[in-house]
Order: C-alpha cells, then structure tokens, then sequence
C-alpha cells in the first residue's frame, strides 16, 4: 500500500548548519550566523562581564568558543563586501565590550577605533578567518580526482539564461580572486602541494588585501 507523505514548503531551513533560502538570499545566512555569535556572547556573559578575568583571557574565550559558532561551515560561504562589513561589525562590538572605552583623561572617555581593534586582533580579523579557511577548503577540492562529486559540482556550472542583471560572483570566482589580491603566483601549482598550500591559507589570516 503507497503511503501518502506531506511536506511542509518553507522559505528558508538549516542543512549541516547553513542556511537554505527559496532566494539564494545570502544575506540570510549572515544573520544567522552573527545571531548564533551574539547567543554564544551571552552564554559566557559572567566570564565577558567579569572584572577578576583579564582581558587577555576574555579575548581567547571569544576566539574559542564565540567566534567558532559564526565561522562553523565557513569555508563554503560565498561572502560579499556587505557581508564582511556585518561580520566585522560583530566583532567590533564583541572587542569593544570585552576591553570597554579608552581613558582619555580623569573624567573622560571613548570607545576603541577600528584601529585598535585590528592592532588587539593582530590584523587577525573575522573575515580573514573566513577568506582562511575558504582558501584551505579550496585548495582541498581541487586536489580531489576529476570525478569526484564534491569537484564536479563546484565546477558545475548551470545552463540555460540567468536573470537580468550583472551576474553573481561564484563562489570559486570569489576564491581565486582573493588569491590573486594576496599576490599569489603560479596558484595553480602550489595547490598541488598540500603544506605550501596550507602556509598561502594561513597567510590569508594576516593579508591586508583580504
């Protein structure tokens, strides 16, 4: 007897901790994730909060257990100029909380630059964390044999017109450009080699052109 099955039509669901829309709105998935970031805060509010921890130790917690919660699946984000500004938006307000305003005199006070914070971070910021691991995650599929799934469909490209309009990037756009802005050459070589590859990702952390 064939059972008859119902399924619920949704705009948007969660798969292996992405965010699937109808649209293909990315801008979904950003704020999602930086959601999770801020929940992930207040879960360790009375350390963040707490005046007998050091801000140094603050500063790993977010990078340990806060940061990870918006980075987790990252390496197949494609993430446009607005993206990163919301991401790096986050953070700030995450830095700023954790080291509070700056004493400029006895009785006056101002909140961190963005300079600072980037000099705190050691020029280590959220979205060269994510350009990082979309680099690493890059080179890993292109290692892969020509028939594997996960190589066909990143190379896969759809048929048929698209809407009006100036195309989207693709994500494996996206990533070689990035390669080219860190002044990378002969990429398609390196990516061979699985540690020199590693040290171009890890690189990828510190670049100012990211």
């Amino acid at each position: 007897m064939r059972r008859k099955y119902k399924f619920e039509q949704v705009q948007t669901f969660k798969y292996l901790g992405k965010i699937i829309s109808n649209k293909n709105d990315k801008s979904i998935e950003i704020a999602q994730r930086i959601k999770a970031g801020h929940n992930a805060y207040y879960r360790y509010k009375d350390i963040m909060g707490s005046k007998k921890i050091s801000r140094k130790t603050k500063l790993k917690v977010y990078k340990a257990a806060i940061r990870p919660t918006v980075l987790y699946a990252a390496e197949t984000m494609r993430i446009t100029n607005k993206d990163a500004e919301n991401v790096r938006v986050f953070e700030r307000k995450i830095i700023r909380r954790i080291y509070g305003p700056k004493k400029i005199d006895e009785d006056r006070y101002r909140r961190l630059t963005n300079q600072e914070i980037r000099e705190i971070l050691n020029g280590e910021d959220i979205v060269k964390e994510i350009k990082s691991k979309i680099i690493r995650w890059y080179g890993h599929i292109n290692r892969k044999d020509e028939e594997s799934i996960t190589r066909k469909i990143t190379k896969w490209k759809p048929q048929g017109s698209g809407a009006k309009g100036r195309p989207k990037i693709r994500w494996e756009d996206q990533v070689t450009n990035d390669i080219r802005a860190m002044g990378i050459t002969e990429w398609r070589e390196k990516i061979k080699d699985r540690k020199v590859w590693k040290q171009i990702a890890d690189e990828a952390k510190k670049n100012d052109n990211l």
